[in-house]
């Protein structure tokens, strides 16, 4: 026969293979909330539901999903209530399809804080392959052929904000964006800078980069609005941007050194 079973702990067989409710808890604690009347609101699910969902496809950005999710969370305030307690409990409304699947995979309790929560949601969808796959293409960034100074700088700063935790100081990520332009590009921001761009502070060449894509979006929006008549001319990019290259300077001209160097980097200059 089997091993001997205690009397006490024998049941019946049948309740060992059927559910029971603790096994069906969610995988976040429910936090433990002061607040004597607290219940989600539609108008949180209903913002949730518009701007902020992920679904656990490749092509989506795990850290633009977290960081939309908590300006929702953060845009109301309850008495009682921490920000981090009303973050676990609207979490698992902002995931669907995979990543919900994944989610409720998890054993039962075993989320117990936000930050938790956040770092198992960065281990699934963006693991040490991804993060080194992003950095290779950030030091390897060229600007592809017709692409725009402006869209070639915005595809930039959406590499680095892929990976926050990518550790290439501030100087580095400049000199990286102006090696990989092409050539013309880099006369003109050179042009721009008063001579040579790289000659610049991290703030300042920061500063030009800002300057030159707003206005190079600019030009570009107002001259695709425009329909040339019959007979008439369209100035190359080149061309355009050069007519524009003495105002800008005298405008960078004036920049503080002082100016403080907030962007989208994510690095500290060193």
């Amino acid at each position: 026969m089997g091993p001997h079973i205690p009397a006490e702990i024998e049941r019946p067989i049948n309740e060992y293979i059927t559910p029971i409710l603790g096994v069906l808890d969610s995988s976040i604690v429910r936090p433990e909330i002061e607040a004597a009347h607290f219940e989600v609101k539609p108008v949180m699910l209903n913002l949730i539901n518009s701007s902020a969902i992920f679904s656990g496809l490749a092509m989506e950005d795990p850290h633009a999903h977290l960081k939309n999710f908590m300006e929702i969370c953060d845009s109301f305030k309850l008495n009682g209530v921490t920000a981090d307690q009303l973050r676990m409990k609207l979490f698992s409304f902002s995931l669907r399809d995979r990543a919900r699947v994944w989610l409720n995979s998890m054993p039962p309790n075993s989320i117990v804080s936000w930050t938790d929560l956040t770092e198992k949601f960065l281990r699934k969808y963006f693991p040490p392959t991804k993060s080194a796959k992003v950095r290779m293409e950030i030091h390897s960034f060229q600007q592809t052929e017709g692409e725009s100074l402006y869209d070639a700088w915005e595809r930039f700063k959406g590499l680095t904000t892929q990976c926050p935790q990518h550790g290439i100081p501030g100087w580095q990520l400049i000199h990286i964006f102006y090696t990989g332009l092409g050539g013309q590009i880099r006369t003109i921001l050179d042009a721009a800078a008063g001579g040579t761009f790289l000659g610049k502070t991290y703030t300042d060449a920061y500063d030009v980069l800002e300057r030159m894509t707003y206005n190079n979006y600019q030009w570009a929006s107002e001259r695709s609005a425009v329909k040339l008549a019959p007979g008439k001319f369209e100035l190359d990019t080149m061309t355009a941007v050069q007519t524009q290259l003495a105002a800008l300077s005298k405008k960078i001209d004036g920049l503080s050194l002082n100016k403080p160097g907030a962007n989208s980097f994510q690095a500290q200059p060193e």
